[in-house]
């Protein structure tokens, strides 16, 4: 299946639609290893599966209400405390592609379609919070304010993500040697001609790579 077919599946069905482990078996990602086949990943995910093609699983991991630990700056003597909010997170789909039968790369999408800007962008950092936690890396950020424009402006008009001025970009490369993440928050174009926000979590195994043009255009379709 060439990328062009790929593609348009994943953008149909997204846009229409603690366990403990041996040192040599550690998940690269939710429950799964780079390189695992299609039968291995269905019985390592536990969430609903929606859509499976060759080459190809999507799922369906619902949100709703979660505990959320926070903690605070610390203080003049170096304490901080920890908190617990509530929170409620989107639904996100789940993408996974296997190229040459072998687990290469995965997709996060977040999925909300009653979602507005500021919410996209709460997700951005919530999200960017937890993956620095599961990496231990800081990332290296890249984004695209418009001319002249700061990253206060980014929050002060969260919307014009949407309007495609403003786009983000986080990356966390080669994680334990393993994995590379990139984060996008950007906007994409609907067929109704309309344009909303998009986030994505893409996570790109190492050892087992899909073709670089093919990355390429799934980043740039979702």
């Amino acid at each position: 299946m060439n990328i062009k077919s790929i593609t348009i599946i994943i953008t149909i069905i997204l846009f229409h639609a603690a366990q403990s482990f041996a040192a040599d078996e550690k998940p690269d990602l939710r429950n799964v290893r780079w390189g695992m086949t299609k039968d291995e990943v269905k019985k390592k995910e536990n969430a609903e599966m929606v859509k499976e093609t060759e080459g190809i699983l999507v799922y369906l991991i619902k949100g709703g209400p979660k505990k959320q630990i926070i903690h605070t700056h610390p203080d003049l003597d170096g304490k901080s405390m920890e908190l617990s909010i509530d929170i409620v997170v989107p639904a996100y789909n789940l993408v996974y592609l296997f190229p040459n039968g072998k687990l290469g790369m995965a997709i996060l999408h977040m999925d909300n379609p009653e979602a507005k800007a500021d919410d996209y962008l709460d997700e951005f950092d919530r999200k960017e919070d937890e993956l620095i936690e599961e990496t231990g890396k800081e990332p290296k950020g890249m984004a695209k304010f418009g001319e002249n424009g700061t990253e206060d402006d980014l929050y002060a008009h969260p919307e014009r993500i949407c309007s495609g001025i403003y786009a983000v970009k986080l990356i966390w490369a080669d994680v334990n040697d393993k994995t590379n993440i990139t984060m996008e928050l950007d906007n994409r174009q609907t067929e109704q001609d309309k344009f909303e926000c998009t986030l994505s979590i893409f996570y790109e195994s190492v050892k087992f790579p899909v073709d670089p043009a093919d990355s390429a255009k799934l980043h740039e379709s979702l």
